[in-house]
């Protein structure tokens, strides 16, 4: 299938920074797409796609298994208090729609300069110091999330967040590391806790990347070898929807819920 991405100049500049290095996922590599404005992902708001999940635009036709077993419309699962994870955040903007929901909100970046823009587009916002007090923006290593490495310590501990939000994450990484995702997201997610894996690009063939192409059935693949101490099934999925809505692309994405069992 030929690439739609292949054509994007953008996409193409931030394959050669990556072709240009040795180290998997380089952070320098990162820091100087972040330093030559090199950033194809950044569509300046948070996802149409997330916004319409959380505001119940799936309610209608997703019933969903809550943690206590019962069924509910599927935006009543995600979690509305405890603490967010937004991995590989950029400027932060879907970090900010989970602090409206009334979590704590941290966006996480390996790129100091990512994390610079997000806290400057953050001082842009003129929030109340309310909402502006649950966002958090930090330098940090994702794949040491969960761990005494973290350089969150609000996130070093199994089990820290109650919600995680994927997107052009697990696309951008290398493929040697999407284990490690599936490790790491099993670590930082507590028991009934909820991954959002927005799955994009789901055509094409990128063998290159980054962006790599993904799909549903490699997050199934993923998130189900993962295991509880006890052997059993570490993940249930909850719902795979295709987005709908204004500004949403359903010919090229689509919305996986997951609980943490």
């Amino acid at each position: 299938m030929v690439d739609p991405l292949a054509g994007n100049e953008q996409v193409q500049n931030l394959r050669k920074l990556f072709a240009a290095s040795e180290v998997p996922n380089d952070p320098k590599a990162w820091d100087k797409a972040w330093v030559d404005a090199t950033t194809p992902w950044d569509a300046n708001r948070a996802q149409p796609a997330l916004v319409a999940l959380i505001a119940g635009a799936h309610d209608g036709d997703a019933l969903v298994e809550d943690g206590t077993g019962q069924k509910v419309p599927v935006s009543q699962a995600i979690p509305s208090s405890g603490t967010a994870v937004v991995a590989g955040c950029g400027r932060g903007y879907d970090a900010k729609v989970f602090a409206e929901r009334g979590l704590k909100s941290y966006g996480v970046d390996i790129s100091s300069s990512a994390v610079t823009a997000a806290n400057k587009w953050l001082e842009d916002q003129n929030l109340s110091a309310d909402l502006k007090s649950k966002i958090t923006f930090a330098e940090a290593d994702f794949f040491t999330l969960a761990t005494a490495q973290s350089a969150v310590s609000a996130l070093a501990k199994p089990g820290a967040a109650s919600l995680a939000y994927d997107y052009t994450f697990l696309c951008a990484i290398p493929p040697s590391l999407r284990t490690s995702w599936a490790e790491t997201y099993t670590r930082l997610v507590g028991t009934d806790g909820v991954l959002i894996a927005l799955v994009f690009p789901i055509h094409g063939d990128r063998p290159g990347g980054p962006p790599f192409s993904i799909s549903p059935e490699l997050v199934r693949e993923l998130l189900g070898g993962q295991k509880k101490e006890d052997g059993k099934e570490a993940w249930k999925e909850l719902a795979e929807l295709k987005p709908k809505g204004e500004g949403t692309r359903p010919d090229v994405e689509r919305i996986m819920v997951w609980r943490r069992l």
